[in-house]
């Protein structure tokens, strides 16, 4: 049984999770491939506006086996980048169960979260307790220190683009000292 993160509830087999919940679901069936996920709210506070077109002009053309999942709820306010989802590669799959989305997140090439409105979201901290590779957000000072090379340098499609395919051909894992933000060490 591994922790996931900081909160103390969320102790699960990841093994049995995936067993649970197959990537069946709700329309991402293939087994085997690689893909991006982002897991949150799908709005444009959240930078994914900016993740969508950097995945279509950078990272499909680099890597055209590479999926984009984005699991959550869609908040998209704009009809123009509602579009986005139904661009090729994209798979929009909607609001998921932790475990659906833990075991997602584990299965991934690269874990992905630039908001520019969080600070360390729980996603974030999930991904990198499941040793995933992942783009964190810009601007969290824990995080350029203790893994700089993981850090959005902005959220322009340019660059969140280029990182992600680096990213994507180094497969670093973050060194972030997460065993920090367990509540028994939080408390002490």
């Amino acid at each position: 049984i591994v922790q996931f993160g900081p909160v103390i509830q969320e102790k699960l087999d990841i093994q049995e999770v995936r067993n649970r919940c197959p990537r069946v679901r709700r329309g991402y069936h293939k087994s085997n491939h690689r893909y991006i996920i982002y897991v949150g709210a799908v709005k444009e506070s959240k930078a994914v506006n900016i993740l969508l077109e950097a995945y279509n002009s950078f990272v499909k053309i680099k890597y055209p086996d590479v999926d984009l999942l984005l699991v959550g709820l869609n908040k998209f306010s704009d009809r123009n980048l509602a579009s986005l989802l139904s661009m090729d590669g994209v798979f929009f799959l909607g609001k998921t169960s932790r475990n659906c989305a833990l075991a997602l997140m584990a299965d991934a090439d690269l874990c992905v979260n630039i908001s520019p409105i969080e600070s360390m979201s729980r996603a974030s901290m999930e991904a990198i307790a499941l040793k995933r590779s992942c783009l964190l957000p810009p601007g969290i000072p824990e995080f350029i220190e203790e893994c700089p090379e993981h850090v959005a340098s902005s959220i322009k499609v340019e660059e969140v683009g280029q990182q992600i395919c680096k990213l994507l051909e180094i497969k670093s894992i973050p060194n972030y000292p997460i065993a920090l933000h367990y509540p028994k060490n939080v408390i002490s």
